[in-house]
């Protein structure tokens, strides 16, 4: 089936399934999600799309769901799966333009109106949820708000289960052994310039300095001393 949103997806547009139940018991044969959220999106437009989007009802998926509420589904033709909303509104709008993000005028993420829907960069989707109130920022935030549900000192998890903490060898990425500590520390006390070091086992000068302050490998100095 041909639906036209555009180059992007293709002509095939269907989903893994071949029967989906609809909202209201109503069961399509043979249809597809796509198909479904295409004829709902043009009967909206036709009944509704002159009106201010404040006056428009939502319009809700009733399918799969992503854990925050947005609709959504496969298409094969793209080769993974879509929010149901960013579809909707390029089935309206056409293709959306680069880097940009469909956000909500409703605020309802299940809603897949194309007249509550509008394009945007992602800091114009985080400026539009703090001018809304949705974001907890300053005296607002749960830190402030709820100290004592942030675990911190003796409370975090780094102190309370040390062994999960992967450190120096433990690392995959590790540039300096364990056993390179101590010679490290021990030329930077007799003398040897830091960036001479750091030249010699190949990493910056200021990782070196933090391992001879013991920011870095601090249980390997105490170890030594």
């Amino acid at each position: 089936m041909r639906v036209n949103v555009g180059s992007r997806w293709g002509t095939e547009l269907e989903t893994r399934h071949g029967r989906w139940r609809v909202g209201g018991g109503l069961t399509v044969a043979r249809a597809t999600k796509l198909d479904w959220l295409r004829k709902q999106v043009e009967q909206h437009l036709e009944k509704w799309g002159d009106l201010p989007w404040e006056q428009q009802p939502c319009l809700l998926w009733e399918g799969c769901a992503h854990p925050y509420g947005y609709g959504r589904l496969w298409v094969r033709s793209v080769g993974h799966s879509q929010t149901a909303h960013r579809i909707a509104y390029e089935i309206a709008n056409g293709p959306v333009p680069n880097e940009s993000e469909i956000c909500h005028h409703c605020d309802v993420a299940a809603c897949f109106n194309p007249g509550h829907l509008f394009a945007g960069t992602h800091k114009d989707n985080m400026s539009d949820s703090a001018r809304k109130g949705r974001i907890a920022s300053g005296d607002r935030s749960g830190t402030r708000t709820h100290p004592e549900s942030v675990p911190r000192g003796d409370r975090h998890w780094s102190r309370l289960r040390p062994e999960r903490v992967t450190r120096g060898d433990q690392r995959k990425d590790t540039k300096i052994r364990d056993a390179d500590v101590p010679r490290i520390r021990a030329l930077a006390a007799s003398g040897v310039t830091r960036t001479r070091i750091a030249s010699l086992f190949g990493v910056s000068q200021p990782h070196i300095s933090k391992i001879v302050n013991g920011t870095k490998r601090r249980l390997i100095a105490s170890a030594a001393s």
